[in-house]
């Protein structure tokens, strides 16, 4: 509850109401144990009331008010003022954004061919990889945070060491640009998706385990079930497929309440929700018997790219239309909305849940292609 009047009304169960008038705006207001209500100012004051019903005493009064009276929402405090750009880094815009899981590095992949590590520590970039010919589309981390896998528009899925930097090897070389790049859960498979629509599994030394054929046009998303036994897939095609990764048996989630949609982003909840997102500027719930339980919307253009934070409990959900949307994903509800972007390709939490990396594209060095967000610590307790 707040006012620009300076004034706070009290509404009971009876007709009439009590009025409380203070010098500057309310921010804040509070019940007391014995019902009466207690508010700060704008001008750093806070009041309780006096025995008098129209008037109130200053209790104490400091430079500001440091707490609130009341729970707010963390999150309305996550704006872009308070953003970190990430600079000097790249030339061009990035497309695919990530934390090592040990938070040391923020990794970022560009249509300028290059591949940089951050340090988290300064946000200066600390190394630069170079080795694919063109646009590099997706990057990857592995478990321990040891690996890189990356897939480029030149064809070509990479293999980076991150203990030795500059260190690489090409997996597969195909005859499509790659678009998507995973790691199976436990690392027993390296996966890329294709422009052509074709999945390939594969182990670290670049043997091709098994060819995924479902899609008849471009992969966008990779996405593993929590227990590591299935794959979902997300393409162009309006479709979502969930692979068997021991077998390769594949079939469709199909659902009366979808509407077919190019799918560009899929990731899962802890719990094993589906959540996607389509051209259609929406996001979609899938239960885990590949029906839709919830559409969610809010952007104004299509989403290109979802994460969830590490226990689950927020969605972060990037747009063309140059906003990130934070929900809570036990209700859905919009928590914020961070506006004053660029068309955003990339979002991830970082693994301690402080920050919220994100890239968006770009055509110049002068361009703010990365982002740091920092998340208030009481978003966490």
């Amino acid at each position: 509850m707040s006012s620009s009047t300076g004034k706070i009304n009290i509404n009971n169960s009876a007709p009439s109401a009590q009025t409380y008038n203070a010098s500057d705006w309310i921010i804040n207001t509070a019940f007391l144990p014995n019902g009466e209500v207690a508010f700060a100012s704008k001008d750093g004051a806070t009041f309780l009331p006096s025995n008098e019903s129209s008037a109130c005493d200053v209790w104490s009064k400091t430079e500001q008010v440091s707490e609130s009276l009341v729970p707010v929402n963390p999150w309305s405090t996550v704006t872009s003022d308070g953003c970190t750009p990430l600079r000097e880094g790249h030339y061009r815009g990035v497309d695919c954004v990530v934390f090592i899981p040990n938070g040391r590095w923020v990794v970022s992949a560009s249509a300028d061919c290059t591949i940089t590590l951050w340090s988290t520590k300064t946000n200066k970039p600390v190394h630069s990889l170079i080795g694919h010919r063109r646009k590099v589309t997706s990057i990857a981390p592995s478990s321990d945070g040891k690996w890189l896998v990356s897939g480029s528009d030149d064809c070509t899925m990479r293999l980076w060491s991150l203990t030795s930097p500059g260190w690489s090897r090409i997996l597969c070389e195909v005859k499509s640009a790659i678009t998507c790049v995973a790691f199976s859960l436990g690392e027993k498979y390296i996966v890329c998706g294709m422009n052509d629509g074709t999945i390939i599994l594969s182990g670290k030394d670049g043997y091709i385990v098994r060819t995924l054929i479902g899609h008849d046009k471009k992969v966008n998303s990779l996405a593993f079930t929590p227990d590591g036994k299935f794959m979902i897939s997300g393409s162009d095609g309006f479709n979502l497929i969930q692979w068997s990764i021991e077998t390769g048996e594949y079939s469709y989630f199909n659902s009366s309440s979808y509407k077919p949609n190019w799918i560009k982003c899929a990731a899962f909840t802890p719990d094993g929700q589906l959540v996607s997102g389509s051209n259609d500027n929406t996001l979609l719930v899938w239960s885990r018997e590949g029906n839709v339980v919830k559409t969610l919307t809010g952007h104004e253009g299509y989403v290109s790219c979802i994460a969830v934070s590490l226990d689950g409990k927020f969605l972060a959900s990037g747009s063309s239309d140059r906003t990130i949307i934070i929900r809570s994903t036990e209700t859905w509800e919009v928590l914020n909305t961070l506006k004053d972007v660029g068309v955003v390709t990339s979002v991830a939490f970082s693994p301690n849940g402080q920050f919220l990396v994100s890239g968006f594209e770009g055509s110049s060095c002068l361009d703010d292609t990365i982002k740091i967000w920092t998340i208030p610590t009481s978003v966490n307790e």
